[in-house]
């Protein structure tokens, strides 16, 4: 009876230094915010939404301004989707805090985009 009382004890103390172990390492994860059509007013990527999944094509249409803060990752979620940008773009990631891109070559700025350099 004691042996079996001290394996139920050991299994139960172990079980629960292992649902420890396993729930202390996730972190809080978000759901990701998705993106496509026009952006017709001034907006900002913030990290809290962060990542952005472009799911369809998008344009930042004249005179407004898409600003993207550090950190920040944009998945553009098929080869053939983009950001069209004909108003601002402002992305600058600071220190530590890049912003990520999983490709580079999917935003486009029209001739009348302004300060793309």
């Amino acid at each position: 009876m004691k042996k079996s009382f001290f394996r139920e004890f050991l299994t139960t103390v172990l079980i629960g230094c292992l649902t420890l172990v396993f729930v202390g390492n996730f972190d809080v994860v978000y759901g990701a915010t998705e993106v496509t059509g026009v952006i017709g007013s001034d907006t900002t990527w913030t990290l809290e939404n962060s990542p952005y999944n472009i799911t369809g094509p998008v344009l930042v249409s004249n005179g407004v301004t898409l600003t993207i803060e550090s950190g920040v990752t944009v998945n553009f979620m098929d080869y053939s989707y983009y950001i069209q940008v004909e108003g601002t773009l402002v992305a600058k990631g600071e220190g530590v805090n890049h912003i990520y891109f999983n490709t580079g070559k999917n935003i486009w700025f029209t001739k009348d985009s302004v300060g793309w350099n």
